[in-house]
């Protein structure tokens, strides 16, 4: 059964709430307090106002404001006990080469827990089609990809937990034990770090006050239905970028495709780019930068970029920004406290 979420579109913590269900493949409907009547009168017959929100609402459950750990403790995405005493692989990060590496441990009958501080996929999964990945020659969404390989972990016996940040790791006992932002520990066997990358931001002054409203790093299906009938902004000249432009033609009203570069297919497949060039729904800025937003309350309006070349300045209107100007790796190991070194020994 589903649940709903009600709050706000421009609240940040409804939208939270909203990515952490949709990444999860929590069944949900979003209630918008901006555009659905029926929001106000759910909250007055539970005794709320809107300022109570973001609101879930399960069965005869009301949760006020929950942050994603009780959000997942609610609907079983935390599978490991506290209390556990010693697992024989812990795979911190959950994108492909972690879900692989639970996969493999899993099948050869180790007792297996996968952790990563959001859900299963990693980057991967915030990608609306994956058309060069080895076996799929018709493309697959990165979430379908991220779901057949938690099944697949799943079969063989692993188990997940999100969210779970890793924050620390120290020796004792001969056993390596994790320790997590919520305080909590686990001790365990073997490690593999798969902690992958970590989006870039863009370094535009003021961009940070629309962040958590209007900034996406992904386009997946609940990025679309955030920006459904308005135009979009999409930076980057990867394919991330590409496969994102091309999924929100078909969802937002108008689709400009921001690139520093000077050519399309620079950092992008020839494929994806020839692609984008014969779409008239999508318009290609090349050799052009970001230089500011425009907006009030945490609504964007537009953002202004320059052209690297003749140094022209445009405004470009937009609702939604949408960044894909690929990821730094992440620090090797887990963040933490005192140094770290990844471990993957049994």
């Amino acid at each position: 059964m589903g649940f709903r979420i009600i709050g706000s579109r421009y609240s940040g913590a409804s939208r939270q709430l909203r990515e952490f269900a949709a990444r999860n493949r929590l069944p949900h409907k979003f209630v918008d307090l901006e555009t659905d009547p029926s929001a106000e009168r759910l909250l007055r017959g539970l005794g709320l106002a809107p300022d109570d929100t973001p609101v879930v609402l399960f069965r005869k459950r009301v949760l006020r404001n929950p942050s994603p750990a009780e959000l997942a403790a609610t609907f079983g995405l935390r599978e490991v006990d506290p209390a556990e005493k010693v697992v024989d692989l812990v795979v911190v990060g959950a994108g492909p080469a972690g879900l692989a590496a639970a996969v493999y441990g899993a099948s050869e009958g180790l007792d297996t827990v996968l952790l990563d501080g959001v859900a299963p996929g990693g980057q991967a999964a915030r990608t609306s089609c994956i058309e060069n990945y080895l076996g799929f020659p018709s493309g697959i969404s990165g979430g379908e990809l991220a779901d057949r390989a938690v099944l697949q972990a799943e079969k063989f016996g692993a188990r997940r937990s999100v969210p779970a940040e890793v924050v620390g790791m120290e020796e004792r006992d001969g056993n390596h034990v994790l320790q997590f932002a919520d305080g909590g520990e686990l001790a365990t066997r073997t490690v593999v770090v798969a902690s992958g990358v970590r989006v870039r931001r863009l370094p535009v002054p003021g961009l940070d006050q629309f962040e958590d409203t209007c900034v996406y790093y992904a386009a997946t299906p609940i990025e679309a239905q955030q920006c459904a009938g308005d135009p979009v902004v999409v930076v980057g000249g990867g394919n991330s970028a590409g496969q994102a432009a091309v999924f929100l033609a078909d969802h937002a009203a108008e689709v400009r495709l921001v690139v520093r570069e000077h050519r399309l297919d620079e950092n992008m497949s020839r494929y994806l780019a020839d692609r984008i060039t014969q779409d008239p729904r999508i318009e290609v800025h090349l050799h052009t930068v970001v230089e500011e937003p425009e907006g009030e309350g945490g609504r964007l309006e537009a953002v202004v970029v320059k052209d690297t070349v003749t140094g022209e300045r445009h405004r470009l209107p937009a609702r939604d920004l949408m960044v894909f100007i690929g990821g730094r790796p992440a620090r090797r190991g887990c963040p933490t406290r005192s140094p770290v070194t990844p471990v993957a020994t049994c």
